[in-house]
Formats: C-alpha cells, sequence, structure tokens
C-alpha cells in the first residue's frame, strides 16, 4: 500500500477512503472463424446472475471487421471468482458457454485469448472507479485537489465527466500536466494555480475553502 510521511490531511484521506473501486473483467477470444451473430451485442440467459450475460463482437460493421474477435464481461463476484482460475480453466469456461449458445459443432478454434487480472493486479485492485450513494460531489473536489505545489492527484476517478473511462484518465491526466507547465512557467509554487477544496464533509460543516499559493518546501 502507498503511504504519506507525513500523513495526508484528513479532508484527502477521507475522499481517497469514502470513494471505492469495482472489479470489471473482459474476456478477449479470437476465433479461426466467426460463427456468431453479425449484431454487435448478445446475451447469454443464465440461471446464476453475471454468469457470461453480455458478449459484444469487434467483428461488426464500423468496429474490426474480419477480425473474428468476440469478448465477454463479467462483474463483480463473477470477475472476482474468474481471477482466481487459471487462463486454461477461464478459457474452457468461456468455450462452454458459447457451445451452449450456438451449439459446439459451431464454434471454431481459438486462436487468441487474453484477460487481464485488475483487482489481483497490486497496482490498481480494481478496474474502474465506483462513485458510492453517499459520495458527495464535494468528495470527489477533495479526492481531486493538490495538496500545495508538491502533489496533484490525477486519474479516471477524478474526472467528474468521464468517471469510470478511458478519456477520464487521459484528460485528467493532461490537466495535471498543464498544471505543473504552468507552476514552471510562472516561477515555481508562486505561479501555482489554487484549487479548491472542502473542510470537514463528514462532520457536516462542509465550508469551502481555497488552497493558497505557497512556496516549496524541501
Amino acid at each position: 500500500a502507498v503511504t504519506f510521511h507525513p500523513a495526508l490531511p484528513r479532508w484527502k484521506s477521507d475522499a481517497i477512503d469514502g470513494f471505492s473501486m469495482s472489479t470489471y473483467t473482459k474476456i478477449f477470444l479470437q476465433f479461426s472463424a466467426r460463427f456468431w451473430p453479425q449484431s454487435e451485442y448478445q446475451l447469454h440467459a443464465s440461471p446464476r446472475r453475471g454468469f457470461y450475460t453480455q458478449w459484444q463482437s469487434l467483428d461488426a460493421p464500423g468496429v474490426l471487421e474480419g477480425s473474428n474477435i468476440l469478448f465477454t464481461t463479467l462483474t463483480d463476484e463473477e470477475s472476482v471468482r474468474v481471477e482466481g482460475l487459471s487462463d486454461a480453466e477461464v478459457r474452457e469456461e468461456v468455450l462452454e458457454v458459447l457451445r451452449g449458445m450456438y451449439g459446439p459443432e459451431n464454434v471454431s478454434d481459438v486462436t487468441a485469448f487474453y484477460f487481464h487480472r485488475w483487482n489481483s493486479n497490486p497496482y490498481t485492485r480494481g478496474s474502474y472507479s465506483n462513485w458510492p450513494a453517499s459520495y458527495l460531489p464535494a468528495s470527489q473536489k477533495n479526492l481531486r485537489a493538490a495538496l500545495s505545489a508538491r502533489l496533484l492527484f490525477a486519474g479516471e476517478a477524478t474526472s467528474y465527466e468521464y468517471l469510470g473511462f478511458l478519456q477520464g484518465a487521459h484528460l485528467e491526466g493532461r490537466k495535471a500536466a498543464e498544471s505543473i507547465a504552468h507552476c514552471l512557467r510562472e516561477g515555481g509554487a508562486r505561479g501555482c494555480l489554487g484549487q479548491d477544496w472542502f473542510e470537514d464533509i463528514l462532520a457536516g460543516q462542509g465550508t469551502k475553502q481555497q488552497w493558497q499559493r505557497r512556496e516549496l518546501q524541501d
């Protein structure tokens, strides 16, 4: 786990601890020939909740036609479960579902197979951030706010508009880089842009404050 010395202020640690990560696994397969419908989406009905329910074809008009690539999405408990299986076990389980959907005689040979274990990755511990029901917009502002001019925070979790999407991470990273560039152009920390943050949100005060521009300290 990442630790900070000195410790983060309470408003920042509360913002981080209050947010959550979700587990969302995409399993990609490439086949020697396409055997599924031309439509982009297919659904699998199972008495088991979330068991390979959603399928998407990349071999679809306007996507990657001729690629013979199909992928399925698992979430929550099913996503965590498959991360504990070997690649061979997951591959066979996926193929068994497809054989049940389209008939064993129609499923062609797999030429490529891939999925990433995001929840098991010690650097991510999840796939995408998830906004809990009790989390306030002011808390996300605290999640995004910098600590003086030294430490900036960026990622899809700090994006209000594109939370949970790749472009959110990209745009937030650009904003952080632009803030650093502005600091350098304007003469170090004295030229850094201020950011709003909210003190004691969990205590019910929610008083808006403003970060002051100050010099970096070694």
